[in-house]
């Protein structure tokens, strides 16, 4: 299994979090992915060198790929070093849905930023399919299946004050992958 590479701040913001997301949840297979993505496109140029747009395009997308995915597993400067690829993965995944969710409530995000602190600090070791509760930023016991929460609900906001519950679990989560051909045009016309 690869080990996951500390990299720069300024490096970090400018690959794309599905792909850094994909390449910490599975590096084997995203490795696999990334040089696939770029032989496909070295094959077109190869196949069709009279087809000046075609070209282009694929010339486009082999650098928007070299520029803004990473060979492998990174994780940004501000994340311990040490934690397993899954937890990197986790952090990840919650600080983009605290930066790109604005509509989650500010017990949420009490809960979001508990759980950031427990896989940073190793007392959370993510495994797939694992599933935890908290409240109030707290980690609490499994409340029971849906529809039968009201008690343990009721106990967890006599013991520790208003707040809601979040539930974490711990499964692939890939940020809606964008068409390569988006990307490559976005980098060529950019919208912003």
């Amino acid at each position: 299994m690869a080990a996951p590479m500390q990299i720069d701040s300024e490096l970090y913001e400018q690959y794309d979090k599905e792909w850094v997301a994909r390449a910490l949840w599975d590096p084997v297979e995203y490795q696999s992915f990334r040089n696939n993505q770029l032989r496909i496109q070295r094959a077109a140029i190869e196949q069709f060198p009279n087809s000046a747009d075609l070209i282009a395009d694929s010339q486009d997308r082999i650098n928007w790929i070299e520029k803004h995915t990473p060979a492998g597993p990174v994780f940004p400067p501000s994340e311990p070093i040490g934690l397993t690829l899954l937890a990197y993965h986790c952090i990840e995944r919650l600080k983009y849905s605290l930066a790109h969710m604005p509509f989650l409530s500010e017990s949420k995000r009490v809960n979001i930023n508990a759980v950031i602190r427990a896989y940073r600090s190793g007392s959370l070791i993510p495994k797939p399919g694992d599933i935890t509760y908290w409240y109030a930023g707290i980690q609490k016991e499994d409340p029971g299946p849906p529809g039968q929460r009201d008690e343990a609900l009721a106990r967890w906001t006599k013991e520790h004050g208003e707040g809601s519950m979040w539930i974490e679990s711990v499964s692939v989560f890939f940020f809606p992958l964008r068409c390569l051909s988006l990307c490559a045009v976005e980098e060529r016309y950019p919208t912003k």
